[in-house]
């Protein structure tokens, strides 16, 4: 029996993981995905959902320094329903987020939402693996026009 609306969206999701998915006792989920990737899901105190995945630890140097520019550009080139990228200094570890409002998490919008997220942590996540830099802006927005400081100034 569900017990609350999060094991409700958790059981909504297992056909697109296709796995049981059960909430933990701080109200998470850790998803393992064929290819690696771990996917966190959990719900907050307003019932808004935050989607995690730790993409690979990133050694200190000129690599990191690169990386982390490329990952401040595809944050202004990205549409934002595809994750933000972060950096957790204390693992040195370079991370995507989303965080989903409560009124959009339904079965068919998390899908829609989750779908290209998933797909940006794989090339991330295995770009670092390769030690490469993944290339900002392809297939996305069009670099040669970028989006304009916060949608206000054309």
């Amino acid at each position: 029996m569900l017990t609350n609306q999060f094991e409700a969206i958790l059981k909504d999701l297992e056909g697109y993981f296709k796995c049981q998915l059960n909430p933990d006792s701080n109200n998470s989920c850790l998803i393992q995905l064929d290819s690696g990737i771990q996917v966190q899901i959990e719900e907050d105190l307003h019932h808004n959902l935050i989607i995690g995945v730790k993409l690979g630890m990133l050694p200190p140097g000129r690599y990191q320094e690169t990386l982390l520019k490329a990952a401040l550009k595809a944050n202004g080139y990205d549409p934002l329903s595809h994750g933000i990228l972060g950096f957790a200094p204390k693992s040195n570890t370079l991370i995507l987020f989303q965080k989903i409002e409560a009124q959009h998490v339904k079965p068919m919008k998390l899908i829609t939402v989750l779908t290209p997220f998933l797909e940006k942590a794989r090339l991330w996540s295995e770009s670092i693996q390769r030690g490469d830099i993944p290339h900002v802006g392809e297939g996305l927005i069009n670099p040669s026009n970028p989006p304009n400081l916060f949608g206000l100034m054309r």
